[in-house]
């Protein structure tokens, strides 16, 4: 039986509220940006664009994807607050 960190659970509240802020917004949620919020929320810390790219280059393959990705969250005012957590 798979267990779930309260960790866990609270990497998905805030993952969930992040995405219905950009879906309220008019944005989509493609896999690229939510493999970036995923990573930003994960990580706890404020990463370099750099750094993120290299997190989730599997998801993002081209740097210019994952820097897309952070301009749409700046332009909702999400990257401080994830940074934050």
């Amino acid at each position: 039986m798979a267990t779930h960190s309260p960790q866990s659970g609270v990497v998905a509240s805030r993952v969930n509220e992040i995405v219905g802020r950009l879906r309220e917004r008019g944005h989509r949620l493609t896999p690229q940006r939510y493999a970036v919020v995923r990573a930003l929320v994960e990580g706890g810390e404020h990463p370099s664009a750099e750094q993120l790219f290299h997190r989730v280059s599997d998801a993002v393959p081209a740097t210019a994807r994952t820097s897309e990705c952070l301009a749409v969250l700046a332009e909702c005012s999400l990257t401080g607050s994830t940074a934050r957590l």
